[in-house]
């Protein structure tokens, strides 16, 4: 099913850039600091687009990558904490059975009400 979805969104795609190439023919000239070129205007639009894409991948990457190291900093931190819980609880429960073993071994003290 998302081999079906991919590959429509690729054909969509596809004839977009199609058209964007057959209704924008002009020529039209680009002036940057470094050059001069005269490009059809659809290479323009679409390596704009491109570029786009490019720069919000990066931005977007680069959040998900900060996102991650986050969580698995607070996973190893949650992991220390659960250890540190069991161990409590190991040691706790090791001192109840101790102290009831001690109090098995000695006879109840007689109620002076009696």
């Amino acid at each position: 099913m998302f081999k079906i979805i991919s590959f429509s969104i690729s054909l969509a795609f596809l004839v977009l850039g199609l058209l964007l190439g057959l209704f924008n023919p002009h020529s039209v000239n680009i002036d940057l600091i470094i050059f001069q070129a005269q490009l059809p205007l659809s290479l323009i639009i679409a390596s704009s687009i491109l570029l786009g894409l490019l720069i919000a991948s990066i931005y977007f990457g680069s959040f998900t990558l900060r996102t991650k190291w986050a969580l698995k900093k607070q996973l190893k931190e949650n992991q220390k904490l659960n250890n540190t819980i069991l161990d409590l609880n190991r040691k706790t429960l090791e001192k109840e059975n101790q102290d009831l073993l001690e109090t098995k071994g000695k006879p109840l003290l007689p109620s002076k009400g009696l």
